[in-house]
């Protein structure tokens, strides 16, 4: 049985996941891993720093949170601001210390909310232009808990609707030397920033700068979500794990781009992120295989891409695809937890419905409806009992001979091949696969913090 099914679900899941978030995947256990440079806390004088934060700037770094002094006249302020968050989670009494590393990340996510209610947003642009800066050397630290902590913060700041951050959150994913924990935060923060430039009058990537910072964030994307793993199927059980969840982070973040393709100043194609998004609804070549909640955010996110955004966009391949992505998933409900089937079962629904209204005016609107229509049909038992019969799906789509047969018109490699057979055994009991690295239970938190 293929083990992107049977893996749905298990309780290795999310043991995984911790795994990679404390740094196993790449190499060493992070509390008791040794500093190799004697600088490694940063900054260098930390008891000047202490100084500053606690008693020289503390008045006037409650009034820039409020909203009450000017971040432009007190520029040296808000650099001590932007380093006590940043620099905190480099230091080996915060690493050491039972709980310190928790406390450190609320009280960040405090000055965040007072700031945002407070509307301070002059502060938070300066604040996250230096933290930027400082988070970049923290990425690069010896020790790895400084950085996966340091990704969080970076992540924070993308989903408090600082478009800054994408730059960095960028070099963390294409950078080959950072480990996957890092890259799990990094894709979390891209998901972010990239859901909120979809938004309604959206801030985000809308200046000049802003869509050259987008194109460099999506190129990192559908960079990280293909990422094929040579000798994946040699990989301990547990790291395999870890590498599926990585995956599914960019597969989330992907999701939420609504661009099927991107073309270069002569027009030529330089970026699928519809393909890359069907080729892991489908199984298709992907290593190593991706699991079924994996599929499912491909799913949902190539349902999602819209065919204004495009043209030479085939949106009728894209629903024939979804069309058999939806009977593979049919088949495997029938089988394992039926609330985890329930839950996606309705992210999917939600998701097609979208799709059938934004493409209802296209001239091959029809078709597309009568894919969709037949998969809703098969999700909906699906939402209501836990599983659902693909038969007649499977024998319909069968009989479909379609006239586009790529996802690009006049591109060739663009077509989807066969995804894998029907699954044989039932996916595991576990928690929800998306739990997020900071919803850990007490004990595995506690591991995150040392």
């Amino acid at each position: 049985m293929p083990s992107h099914w049977r893996s749905f679900a298990s309780n290795w899941v999310f043991r995984a996941l911790l795994t990679a978030l404390i740094g196993v995947l790449a190499g060493g256990h992070l509390a008791a891993e040794p500093a190799r440079d004697p600088n490694v806390q940063q900054p260098v004088d930390r008891p000047k720093l202490e100084q500053k934060y606690k008693k020289d700037f503390a008045a006037i770094i409650k009034d820039l949170t409020n909203n009450k002094a000017s971040a432009a006249d007190n520029a040296e302020a808000v650099d001590v601001l932007a380093q006590w968050h940043t620099f905190q989670v480099t230091w080996n009494d915060v690493q050491s210390a039972p709980g310190a590393m928790t406390s450190v990340i609320s009280d960040f996510d405090r000055f965040l909310d007072d700031a945002t209610k407070n509307k301070a947003t002059a502060l938070l642009d300066a604040f996250t232009s230096r933290a930027v800066e400082h988070l970049r050397l923290v990425l690069q630290n010896d020790r790895q808990i400084a950085r996966l902590n340091g990704a969080r913060i970076l992540a924070r700041l993308a989903k408090a609707g600082q478009e800054e951050t994408a730059d960095l959150l960028a070099e963390a994913v294409a950078d080959p030397q950072q480990n996957d924990a890092v890259k799990y935060c990094a894709f979390q923060g891209l998901r972010e920033l990239f859901a909120l430039a979809n938004q309604a009058n959206p801030t985000i990537f809308q200046t000049k700068k802003g869509k050259q910072r987008e194109a460099v964030c999506l190129e990192a994307l559908v960079k990280g979500a293909s990422r094929k793993v040579p000798g994946a199927d040699g990989l301990p059980r547990d790291e395999l794990e870890g590498i599926r969840v990585v995956r599914r982070e960019a597969l989330h973040a992907l999701a939420m781009n609504r661009r099927p393709g991107v073309t270069d100043d002569k027009g030529a194609l330089v970026l699928r992120p519809a393909q890359v998004l069907a080729q892991a609804a489908r199984a298709d070549g992907m290593v190593p295989e991706p699991r079924v909640d994996e599929r499912v955010e491909a799913a949902i996110g190539l349902a999602r891409q819209s065919p204004k955004a495009f043209d030479g966009y085939q949106a009728d391949y894209a629903a024939y695809q979804l069309a058999w992505f939806t009977a593979d998933f049919g088949r495997a409900s029938n089988a394992g937890t039926k609330e985890l089937w329930k839950t996606s079962a309705a992210r999917l629904i939600e998701a097609f419905e979208g799709m059938k209204a934004e493409t209802a005016a296209l001239k091959e609107g029809k078709n597309i409806a009568e894919f969709l229509d037949k998969s809703l049909s098969v999700l909906d038992t699906i939402r209501r009992d836990g599983k659902g019969d693909a038969r007649d799906l499977v024998a319909w789509l069968s009989g479909q001979d379609l006239p586009n047969k790529t996802l690009y018109k006049g591109v060739a490699d663009s077509a989807i091949k066969e995804g894998p057979s029907e699954p044989k055994e039932p996916p595991q009991k576990t928690a929800p696969p998306d739990k997020k690295p900071d919803e850990k239970q007490p004990e595995e938190k506690k591991q995150v913090d040392k």
